[in-house]
């Protein structure tokens, strides 16, 4: 099985992120640390979940460039990906203002989707309706949307321990099973 490698890499990094989690969130100084307004933890805690589902996520893109043809979309959602997760390292590190990140995320989300017609949402269908409703020059607009919705999303989600990366691998799972690709949810389960 051409997957086993990359499982056993994936698992070793994770292990090795868990495992030093306390050196690695001071070195990078991503620690969360309580206070009493908002944050309702009693200790610090290491802000590394991030790169763990980052980790794993590097590894089913690998998997999907290495042992399938290449594929263009695929390395643009890699560097999407790249550079929204660096911009939330980055906001965990430096505590960036939520204006500047909304409007640095939403100049890249804008070239990003204009730059890339087959990654637009160009209609929406309801299927209780039986309605289908077309955006033509709407589409990047909504789509530039869709994309900071969902970067709010996971970061709402993001303040309870353990619960995006939950969501994270659920979402995985029904793209893997909804794309019939079995060696990725094999790579995934080893998250």
């Amino acid at each position: 099985m051409k997957i086993i490698p990359l499982i056993l890499i994936n698992l070793i990094i994770i292990f090795f992120i868990n495992k030093f989690r306390l050196i690695i969130s001071q070195k990078l100084k991503l620690i969360d640390i309580p206070d009493k307004i908002r944050k309702f933890h009693k200790k610090n805690t290491p802000l590394l979940g991030g790169m763990m589902l980052y980790s794993t996520f590097i590894f089913l893109i690998l998997h999907t460039l290495i042992f399938n043809e290449y594929n263009k979309e695929i390395l643009i959602i890699l560097i999407a990906s790249s550079f929204c997760f660096l911009v939330g390292l980055i906001d965990d590190i430096f505590k960036i203002s939520y204006k500047s990140k909304f409007i640095l995320l939403s100049i890249f989300f804008y070239f990003f989707v204009a730059l890339q017609p087959e990654m637009q949402i160009t209609k929406i269908y309801f299927s209780t309706f039986n309605l289908f409703i077309h955006l033509d020059d709407y589409s990047i607009l909504f789509t530039v949307l869709c994309l900071l919705l969902l970067s709010n999303a996971i970061n709402l989600i993001d303040g309870i321990n353990g619960l995006c990366i939950l969501i994270s691998i659920i979402i995985f799972c029904w793209i893997i099973f909804t794309f019939k690709n079995t060696s990725l949810f094999i790579l995934l389960l080893s998250h």
